[in-house]
C-alpha cells in the first residue's frame, strides 16, 4: 500500500502489532473500533472505514467470523506474510 494512511488507522494497526495479533492470534474487531467512538468528524470516520476496507482487500488484515458467547463476532489479525510491510506503514516500531 503505497499511499499514506491516516493516524487513526495507523494507531489501530499499532494496537494489533503490539498485542502480537498476527496470524492465528486474533482480536475482536469491535474493541478496535471502540477507540474511534469519540471521533465526531464524520469525514475522518469515513476515511478510516475506507482505509480499513482497503487494507482488508489488499491482504494486510485477516478478518474472520468467530463464534463467541454473545453470538458471532468478527475478529481480526495481521497477515503474517505482509508483516514487514505493516511495520513500514506504522513506522517500524518494535522490531
Amino acid at each position: 500500500m503505497e499511499e499514506r494512511i491516516s493516524g487513526e488507522t495507523r494507531n489501530i494497526l499499532k494496537v494489533l502489532f503490539n498485542r502480537k495479533s498476527i496470524g492465528n492470534a486474533h482480536f475482536p474487531e469491535d474493541l478496535l473500533f471502540k477507540r474511534l467512538k469519540n471521533i465526531h468528524d464524520k469525514q475522518l470516520r469515513k476515511l478510516v472505514d475506507e482505509e480499513w476496507k482497503k487494507l482488508e482487500n489488499e491482504g494486510f488484515i485477516v478478518r474472520m467470523k468467530k463464534k463467541t458467547h454473545k453470538g458471532n463476532d468478527f475478529h481480526v489479525s495481521l497477515n503474517p506474510k505482509r508483516i514487514f510491510e505493516v511495520k513500514e506503514m506504522i513506522g517500524g516500531t518494535n522490531d
